[in-house]
């Protein structure tokens, strides 16, 4: 199974991303991150970086660029 953090996981295109994530046998939704925790999801929700205590094998970026480079650090 192939381990996924969401970055934007809060916007309209994150949220239908998580869903279908946990839809999939195949993948595991270990968590999100978004400058806005709404607490609306059953996997953490990180707003700052270095909270962040997943190690995904993937990220899916659904955000702005600036997080988008934060991220990648």
């Amino acid at each position: 199974m192939l381990e996924v953090l969401v970055n934007g996981c809060n916007g309209r295109m994150g949220q239908i991303v998580c869903d279908l994530i946990e839809q999939n046998e195949n993948f595991i939704l270990k968590g999100g991150f978004d400058r806005i925790t709404t607490g609306e999801f059953a996997f953490p929700v990180y707003h700052k970086i270095e909270d962040i205590q997943e190690r995904p094998d993937v990220i899916i970026d659904f955000s702005v660029p600036c997080a988008t480079l934060a991220i990648l650090e």
